[in-house]
């Protein structure tokens, strides 16, 4: 009896064995499906923040140019208006420069129609011609 009961004990004991083998084996395989599952979902997970980054690279450079576009138009409207004020200035100076050609004439003349008139030089000296410095 004890033998048999031995035997029986050895047979209960390899099942559970058995049980614990499939059990085990199961587990495995589960495991390596999550593990591929999880690997698959790394692969998307990456896709999509490379698309992402793809996208913001996108935005980035399209405010990029933006930004260069607005401080080209900037500098362009700096300098047309810089122009503008070289320009006048340019002008003016030319405006001042007949203005001092028409004040010399004008002394010039002033000073002939003095001496053929027979003016002293006291009134040439009021007149301011004496100096040469003009009116």
């Amino acid at each position: 009896m004890a033998k048999e009961w031995n035997r029986e004990l050895d047979a209960q004991r390899m099942h559970t064995l058995d049980l614990i083998r499939k059990k085990l084996v199961k587990a495995k395989a589960e495991e390596a499906t999550a593990t591929k599952e999880v690997a698959e979902a790394d692969v998307k997970c990456i896709a999509v923040i490379e698309d992402l980054k793809t996208k913001k690279r996108t935005r980035l450079n399209a405010a990029r140019e933006t930004y260069q576009a607005a401080v080209a138009e900037v500098n362009s409207a700096y300098m047309a208006e810089e122009t503008k004020v070289v320009n006048d200035s340019i002008a003016d100076m030319e405006y001042l420069d007949q203005l001092a050609q028409a004040t010399t004439a004008a002394r010039d003349n002033l000073k002939k129609f003095a001496a053929k008139q027979g003016y002293d030089d006291r009134f040439r000296a009021d007149i301011g011609m004496t100096t040469g410095t003009g009116i």
